[in-house]
């Protein structure tokens, strides 16, 4: 048990966004501190029913996660929170959906401006 790994049920409407190699994120539900780094390293070529039984059940891909560190509070078994990192981001800002506006010209936020509010990018 020097090895663990994390398996998960990837939903078919994520399929075409993940890919082997993504680094992924686990953070177990009993301890919920603990992040572990990980990577994708197996996605199943076919997809099977959540519910192999029900024809009508979502499809996914059976995958895996190789954990980069093994921790010993990690337990056989234990249920995972798993984030997939698809794509990193650089020299972008983020803001609250709620701050965001609409004009005919486009979308844009109101910036502070020596202690007045301005509309622009």
């Amino acid at each position: 048990m020097t090895n663990l790994m994390v398996n998960f049920d990837l939903p078919e409407a994520f399929r075409s966004k993940v890919q082997i190699g993504n680094q992924a994120i686990i953070t177990p539900e009993a301890i919920t501190t603990l992040k572990i780094k990980g990577q994708i390293t197996e996605i199943a070529t076919l997809p099977v029913n959540q519910m192999y039984w029900d024809e009508t059940s979502p499809k996914i891909y059976p995958s895996r996660i190789t954990l980069e560190t093994q921790d010993p509070k990690l337990v056989n078994g234990m249920s995972v929170i798993v984030e997939v990192v698809s794509s990193i981001l650089h020299d972008v800002i983020s803001v609250p959906m709620e701050a965001v506006f609409e004009n005919a010209k486009g979308f844009f936020v109101f910036v502070n401006r020596e202690g007045t509010p301005v509309a622009g990018p």
